[in-house]
């Protein structure tokens, strides 16, 4: 960073993410492609920490363009989310740094941070004076099953990191949410013990409950194609799904999104700007971001060598979609919602309304909005599918 004046991170900004000054709103995400080791599922980009004074240029330079940005924004984010990776491997000065800056305009209404339970410690604490929302990746209670999974942490580590996050909630009034993995081969009947476990030793504010996939280039992907690991068939995944939803919905979560369960005004804000599909710059290797006016897809590629070393906002890349792409995101995250796809913000997008007999099994056209049930919700994407054949003759 130190090579580069602030007004050259400006600049750049500017020439790589537009004004911004068009938008009604605008969230901010931040990535942190780091941990101890790589989970055994994980397909997101991070890689093993290499250094502190590697993580400590990375910051350095995700810094310089969280203050650009700021400059072209000059108002407070909707929303904050800083992900990865494991932020929670970001030393207690730096993590305050970092979350001061992105305060910089104000205070956004909500501001989560990711962290490994192994990790939720009390250098994180200054910074719930801006965090106010804390997921934490327990995945299992189950130490077979964390093994499998490949995770860092033991059983001991993950309830004391639970119970620490525990004592934030209590201490600040920090929102939690705890991040479930099911559907796990040879561990089909665990999640739900876990569920309940979570459930009454800490009554989180919100859960989301990942059904297991097995990935390409995961070490679990690999496994599989080596013919050493066997999927849950559809039905059975199917079977274990509606059993925990229903589970779920019995201790009080409202089932918002495919994965995701909240409490009554526990909703994740920022994941919600996701799949309404409004605006948010992602910052960071591997981040990517939507902006409309015109409506753009920005990537950061997936390299932190090269995010450090090239010249300011050198690795981000601009992509325009156009009507039909936009059609197909908007469908293909709307329907992984409750809400389902609105009639009025399908014409105020591309100008003309939803089909009264719009109809797919497990979703129905219902006062302007086509949503889906408990059924629906296994078949979010074939839903997408037949719907934007429906659609995209409209256009």
């Amino acid at each position: 960073m130190s090579d580069y004046p602030l007004s050259d991170f400006t600049l750049q900004a500017e020439r790589s993410l537009g004004k911004l000054g068009l938008n009604d709103s605008l969230s901010l995400y931040l990535h942190i492609p780091f941990c101890r080791s790589k989970c055994h599922y994980c397909g997101f980009y991070s890689r093993r920490c290499p250094s502190a004074e590697a993580l400590g240029e990375y910051l350095d330079v995700l810094s310089a363009q969280i203050e650009a940005v700021n400059r072209l924004w000059e108002r407070p984010f909707s929303t904050v989310y800083i992900g990865g990776g494991n932020p929670g491997l970001i030393d207690g000065d730096a993590l305050y740094r970092l979350s001061r800056l992105c305060c910089a305009n104000g205070r956004p209404v909500e501001f989560s941070m990711e962290c490994n339970p192994e990790d939720m410690d009390t250098h994180i604490e200054p910074s719930l004076e801006f965090i106010n929302r804390l997921s934490v990746g327990v995945q299992s209670l189950n130490p077979a099953a964390l093994e499998f999974l490949g995770r860092n942490a033991t059983l001991r580590d993950t309830v004391r990191g639970m119970e620490t996050a525990a004592e934030y909630r209590e201490r600040y009034g920090t929102a939690l949410n705890f991040d479930l993995i099911t559907c796990v081969p040879g561990f089909e009947n665990a999640s739900e013990s876990d569920i309940r476990s979570v459930c009454a030793d800490f009554n989180p504010d919100h859960l989301s409950l990942y059904s297991l996939t097995l990935e390409e280039g995961t070490v679990l992907g690999s496994r599989l194609e080596a013919g050493l690991l066997a999927p849950l068939a559809d039905d059975v995944q199917a079977d274990i799904l509606l059993r925990q939803w229903k589970l779920l919905g019995e201790l009080g979560y409202a089932h918002y999104e495919v994965s995701n369960f909240a409490h009554e005004g526990s909703m994740c804000m920022h994941n919600l700007r996701y799949w309404h599909i409004e605006p948010w710059i992602g910052l960071g290797a591997g981040a990517s971001s939507t902006l409309d006016e015109p409506y753009r897809r920005i990537e950061c590629a997936p390299d932190f060598r090269d995010f450090c070393g090239l010249r300011p906002f050198r690795t981000y890349t601009t992509q325009t979609l156009d009507r039909k792409q936009q059609l197909e995101e908007w469908v293909m995250m709307g329907l992984r919602t409750a809400d389902g796809l609105g009639s009025e913000e399908c014409r105020r997008r591309f100008g003309f309304r939803l089909p009264d007999d719009l109809a797919f099994r497990g979703y129905r056209m219902l006062n302007g909005f086509f949503r889906p049930d408990e059924e629906g919700l296994l078949l979010a994407d074939a839903a997408a599918v037949y719907t934007v054949g429906r659609l995209e003759a409209l256009l």
